[in-house]
């Protein structure tokens, strides 16, 4: 990962690997953004250190894996991931970051994350069923969540799949029925 580009392009390239490595699955516009945020580095020297990972092909982007996560008029967010070789590059140069900077690394992500605006997921409960959350975000307020118990793995990740797809329809209902009165 030698670079004679700019004299903190390793430092900023560790800390993208290490910010895709601890929060797979966020857009590169948000990854970059906390790169920046992490140690007051500007735009351009993220932007190359970026570039750099992207042609040595440690780092792809690609629709999410796992969260099916869109924008509120339905467009797919793409999301960064570590390649094979980007987990080996972070493997062999995860302790040249100091643990401080690996825990504001860490919620940083989390504050990302955070801020997604539509997100769903689904976990196991202990009776066999999944509970499906599904929710919507504007910045940093939660506009609205849904929880639904479902019987099959399957069926949750369905619901989660039809999530970012009619989310805009479902809020926009709850939002149309909730505020008619009463017919006396």
């Amino acid at each position: 990962m030698a670079d004679q580009v700019h004299p903190q392009a390793n430092q900023v390239k560790l800390i993208l690997l290490a910010l895709i490595k601890n929060q797979p699955g966020l857009t590169p516009a948000q990854v970059q953004s906390l790169a920046q945020e992490t140690l007051f580095f500007d735009y351009f020297t993220v932007a190359e250190a970026w570039a750099a990972l992207e042609d040595q092909k440690l780092i792809f982007v690609t629709e999410p894996k796992y969260q099916k996560q869109k924008d509120l008029k339905g467009q797919p967010l793409l999301a960064s991931y570590l390649s094979a070789a980007g987990e080996l590059v972070y493997k062999q140069l995860q302790g040249q970051i100091s643990p401080p900077l690996l825990e504001q690394i860490k919620s940083l992500g989390q504050k990302a994350q955070d801020q997604g605006e539509l997100t769903a997921s689904f976990s196991p409960q202990g009776d066999g069923s999944y509970l499906v959350t599904c929710q919507a975000w504007d910045q940093k307020s939660k506009l609205l969540e849904i929880q639904v118990q479902v019987a099959t793995q399957d069926r949750a990740r369905a619901f989660s799949e039809a999530w970012p797809k009619r989310a805009g329809q479902i809020y926009t209902h709850i939002l149309k029925e909730l505020s008619q009165e009463d017919q006396a």
